[in-house]
């Protein structure tokens, strides 16, 4: 995630400075194009105004301003210091992660470099679940070829709809990760090696056994979601893996009615 900011009198900067980060943007003239995701810091204009070279830069990157950190002058303007906060909140909806006076303090820097690294902890735990899908849409083709026994004719078709399904979200999952401006794990060996869910065996499997392991495969996808939902605080994250999680849900009450 960027880091972009404007500064008048030197001490946004100052602070910019003390995040230390290579990946920054100052806006200057407002027309500055952001191609990721980004931290806004800003200072606050007169009385609680915000800066209009920052108006022009959000209506020019409509969606892509994830948090801000807004600056003031206590002493100056001790009731509207950090006004251009509330602004950024009602108006744009930008959550505001700090107000601080002046050039801020090293509470204000963690929490800038905390907003930065949210988005890295988001695609390293989405990979592990992209490469666990693929873990498992590998076994679910295994248990299609592999099953014998009498259930075959009924779960033959089904295990290819499972298939299909858990194909689809691995999909979602790495375009998510592209949202985050992630890169998706690619290669056999990565997905091996991040995935909760292990390898299947090449050997013929029973009936039972392919429940048992679709049950325990989905509990585990379940387990991960849920604990990704649980820990992000992008709620764009949490509500693309709602229907994931119902799915998967689903398919284990019915794994266990046909268990009974």
């Amino acid at each position: 995630m960027k880091l972009v900011y404007t500064s008048r009198t030197g001490n946004v900067e100052k602070l910019v400075n003390a995040v230390n980060t290579s990946n920054t943007l100052k806006i200057e003239t407002g027309k500055e194009v952001l191609n990721e995701a980004a931290v806004l810091v800003t200072y606050t204009d007169g009385a609680g105004i915000l800066p209009e070279v920052v108006r022009t830069f959000l209506d020019a990157n409509k969606g892509k301003v994830r948090f801000a950190a807004v600056s003031g002058n206590h002493v100056k303007h001790p009731t509207t210091f950090t006004g251009a906060a509330d602004i950024l909140e009602k108006e744009y909806g930008i959550p505001v992660i700090a107000r601080f006076d002046l050039a801020g303090s090293e509470a204000v820097v963690k929490a800038i470099r905390s907003a930065l690294s949210e988005d890295k902890d988001d695609v390293e735990k989405l990979n592990r679940l992209l490469a666990s899908q693929e873990v498992f849409t590998a076994n679910l083709q295994l248990y299609h070829w592999y099953i014998t026994g009498k259930q075959f004719f009924t779960l033959h078709p089904q295990l290819e709809d499972l298939y299909d399904a858990m194909r689809d979200d691995f999909d979602k999952s790495a375009e998510l990760i592209l949202t985050l401006n992630g890169a998706p794990k690619s290669t056999m060996t990565s997905f091996t090696e991040n995935s909760v869910i292990g390898e299947a065996s090449a050997a013929w499997i029973s009936a039972d056994d392919t429940l048992k392991a679709l049950k325990d495969g989905y509990l585990s996808l379940i387990k991960l979601i849920s604990s990704i939902k649980s820990e992000t605080t992008n709620e764009l994250v949490s509500i693309s893996l709602d229907d994931m999680l119902k799915a998967y849900e689903k398919n284990v009450w019915m794994i266990s009615q046909a268990q009974a």
